[in-house]
């Protein structure tokens, strides 16, 4: 949602143009003054150079303190404190989550089936515990290592887990993490999260083949130990050998939600900490759920870490493997009580708050709470809850930069509807579009998941050394802008005072999603290179820059559209070469690069039925809007068609400005003018998508509908090219994100120049 506003104060041009253009682009800056407001200075840091009203801390405090007021939603003292995103799942009645759950969890778990899940899978082993034997008989083995895998012919190690979502198969290992295949030419380890734990399990002659996301097998080799990935062989053929599991667990909360109460009233707790447990007798940290493997109990908390004993004298934590997750559950006088893997036990002391862990006393001792359905347990997601969509998003990227140098954006959109009762469907607000912002540097290609380790041997005087590379296990959102879309069913004279979107924006996920004011963007990279800032960035504050870009009116902003098209057009226009690199992920990030796969289909309806519900509030909104005609027009092309639509004037539409005082100065026609096939409009409206389509897909006008370009030829023609006057002026050149390349730039003022003698 990238944030843009048109200068307060522009020069008329002085320029020479063909007859009437001198008089039109000056009628267009008297309008620009007329339509803006002044936005007020912000007191530190001083505004920087820019096209847009970035607005300033002091208005983007005032306005949280209003939303406060208006939507109950935070108080003057957390605004100040920098609430977290945390404040916000609970308003939306979503207090079992955690934002790094809404961050990180696999789109699929997160949305409950999603909108068009996958077929199930056909694997006959979900669910349950196998062992995998090779060729070589020995099996695939996790080791007791911080991470990777090899071959044994005994060992816990050998016991997999194996899950299935969708069509894809998840092999979990011992130590709590995934068989992974990593973003290299050839390997295998284990890993958390990412594509690379998907699995499509083929059968062969009996034997199980276990095809990775990059194509190649997994593949035991020729050798005394090990595995990897190959293409074909018999390493690539595998005999699943199903074992049975420890005793079933006698915990009668296996799957529930519970809190565990203590001697001195309060409850077990997880803080909202990185790492670490208290008590406390509020908060939905007080709330675990209960997983029992085999005749252990794991307790999994808020944050989606476990109950952890560490290797040390005495203590508690949280922890996400390992065996200090595993508890004995013993039971005595109706009480609870937690047995770790040190043989003490879970231990609430005399002291205002607290757990550690003890062998005797009461402390040992809890009473087990599972709330009703009335109580403090949520009632379950149903199916469109929550909808996921991650995509490439070149909206966002710095364009100052050389092309093989540019970091890359990703975008991880979790639309969430308020649940009924909540606190924010009690305030008319019907749901949250919650937009994650990541970058990758080229070549690196994990916009989510982060990275594994990497191994490689190197020369040393003592012989080949292995080093070690750390990966990152998470690729955490720079920003996160969140969008609270209302719905009034409240009086018209109340409703009036409701805004259709109000705006709120976190900080970066590693410092905790705390409240922010602005958005730290690159917009106007190119006019801040140019006035010598080498970083490019500017502030985007709450709610000016906001509402500018998402139809430029307050109280009356608009959500935009999701244009899959326009992201795959950028696939091959030069601006992304580490795009083009056969390893590149998917612009569609979950979908894949095959079009006609149902993987495809299915994370493709997620989007289209984003793009209906965005089409549904623009029409609510702002029926005669140019961004509404854009909706659907992509909606019309792809009502049942998920392929890319490369045609650049089959995606085109037909929408008129007729009431803008620019339109009065064009020759008449008897119809809105439509982009054509010919050589000169596949041209222009190519260059347009390229380098104008960013703001203008959005701001004032859209540049695939010709007639709204025809009313403003003669204002960018001198906005590409302006006259040492106007270059003067703040933020007046166009496009303030780059310079364009000299061809370019007056193939376009050409092209634009032609145009506009044509239509005036």
């Amino acid at each position: 949602m990238p944030f843009h506003k048109p200068p307060c104060h522009v020069s008329p041009p002085t320029r020479p143009r063909h007859r009437g253009g001198r008089v039109r682009a000056g009628l267009f800056s008297a309008l620009l003054l007329l339509g803006s407001t002044a936005a007020a200075q912000p007191a530190t840091p001083p505004a920087k150079p820019s096209a847009l009203n970035n607005g300033s801390a002091a208005e983007a405090s005032a306005y949280y303190k209003k939303l406060a007021k208006t939507l109950n939603f935070l108080t003057p003292a957390t605004i100040e404190s920098k609430a977290n995103m945390q404040e916000l799942l609970n308003y939306l009645g979503y207090s079992e989550l955690s934002p790094e759950v809404v961050e990180f969890e696999a789109p699929e778990k997160l949305m409950g089936g999603g909108s068009n899940p996958p077929t199930a899978s056909a694997f006959p082993y979900c669910g349950k515990s196998i062992e995998l034997k090779s060729w070589k008989g020995d099996s695939l083995n996790r080791p007791d290592t911080a991470q990777g895998v090899t071959t044994s012919t005994t060992g816990a190690g050998n016991l997999w887990t194996a899950e299935c979502v969708g069509d894809k198969v998840r092999l979990k290992s011992s130590k709590g993490d995934y068989l992974h295949r990593p973003d290299s030419n050839q390997g295998i380890t284990t890993w958390h999260t990412g594509p690379g734990n998907d699995w499509t399990a083929e059968f062969t002659n009996g034997k199980l083949m276990l095809k990775s996301w990059k194509g190649d097998y997994l593949h035991r080799p020729d050798s005394v130990q090990g595995v990897t990935t190959f293409n074909t062989g018999i390493g690539n053929q595998w005999t699943v050998v199903e074992r049975t599991s420890a005793p079933a667990s006698a915990f009668p909360y296996c799957g529930k939600s519970i809190e565990l109460k203590s001697w001195k009233g309060d409850s077990l707790n997880r803080p909202d900490t990185a790492q670490g447990v208290t008590t406390s007798t509020t908060g939905t940290g007080n709330l675990w759920t209960a997983e029992c493997v085999g005749d252990k109990v794991r307790l999994k908390s808020s944050k989606g870490d476990y109950l952890h004993r560490p290797d040390s004298a005495q203590g508690v934590t949280t922890f996400n493997t390992g065996p200090g997750n595993d508890w004995t559950a013993e039971s005595t006088n109706g009480k609870l009580m937690l047995k770790s893997s040190k043989g003490d036990y879970l231990h609430r002391p005399d002291s205002a708050q607290g757990v550690t862990t003890y062998f005797t006393g009461i402390g040992n001792q809890w009473t087990v709470v599972e709330p009703t359905s009335g109580g403090t347990t949520p009632p379950p997601r149903k199916q469109g809850d929550i909808l996921v969509s991650r995509f490439f998003a070149p909206k966002i990227v710095n364009f100052s930069v050389a092309p093989e140098k540019r970091n890359i954006g990703w975008r991880r959109l979790v639309r969430i509807n308020s649940r009924p009762n909540s606190e924010a469907a009690k305030h008319q607000v019907e749901s949250a579009w919650i937009l994650f912002n990541h970058f990758t540097s080229p070549p690196v290609h994990s916009p989510y998941g982060g990275t594994p380790p990497t191994e490689q041997l190197k020369d040393s005087p003592w012989g080949k050394v292995k080093i070690v590379t750390p990966g990152n296990m998470k690729n955490g959102s720079v920003n996160t802008q969140v969008a609270l879309v209302t719905r009034c069913t409240a009086t018209k004279e109340e409703c009036a005072e409701v805004d259709s979107i109000y705006w709120v924006d976190f900080g970066p996920s590693d410092k905790g999603y705390k409240l922010s004011y602005q958005l730290d963007a690159f917009f106007d990279a190119g006019n801040l290179v140019a006035a010598g800032d080498t970083a490019g960035a500017a502030p985007y504050f709450v709610p000016n820059g906001c509402d500018t870009c998402h139809g430029s009116l307050k109280g009356q902003a608009i959500l935009n559209l999701l244009d899959t098209d326009h992201w795959m057009d950028r696939l091959t226009d030069g601006d992304f070469p580490a795009l083009a690199r056969p390893d590149a992920p998917a612009p569609l990030f979950d979908a894949g690069k095959d079009t006609k796969s149902p993987q495809y289909a299915a994370a493709f309806d997620i989007i289209r039925t984003l793009n209906r519900e965005i089409a549904d509030m623009q029409r609510r909104i702002n029926n005669q809007s140019f961004q509404l005609a854009a909706t659907d027009k992509w909606l019309q092309l792809h009502q049942s068609s998920v392929q890319p639509e490369p045609d650049l004037i089959t995606r085109a539409f037909e929408f008129a400005n007729f009431n803008h005082p620019l339109h009065a100065t064009r020759k008449p026609t008897p119809t809105p003018l439509k982009w054509t096939s010919k050589a000169e409009d596949k041209e222009l409206v190519g260059l347009l998508n390229k380098y104008c389509y960013r703001c203008h897909g959005a701001i004032r006008f859209d540049v695939f509908s010709k007639d709204m370009i025809a009313d403003q030829t003669s204002p960018m023609l001198d906005r590409i090219d302006p006259n040492p006057t106007q270059a003067k002026v703040t933020g007046f050149q166009m496009p303030p994100d780059r310079s364009l390349p000299a061809k370019d730039k007056q193939r376009l003022l050409d092209l634009l120049d032609q145009l506009d003698q044509e239509t005036h």
